[in-house]
C-alpha cells in the first residue's frame, strides 16, 4: 500500500494546482470586469 499514498499525494497536488489556476482566473476577471464582454464581442 506504500505506492497508493504516493498516488494520493499526486492527486492532491494536481487538485491544488487546478485550484491555483482557477484562483488566478478569478483574479483576472475581478481586475477586468468587461473581460467576458470583450471575449463575446
Amino acid at each position: 500500500m506504500a505506492g497508493l499514498s504516493g498516488e494520493v499525494a499526486e492527486i492532491i497536488q494536481v487538485m491544488a494546482e487546478i485550484q491555483d489556476r482557477m484562483g488566478e482566473k478569478r483574479k483576472e476577471v475581478a481586475e477586468f470586469p468587461n473581460y467576458r464582454s470583450l471575449e463575446i464581442g
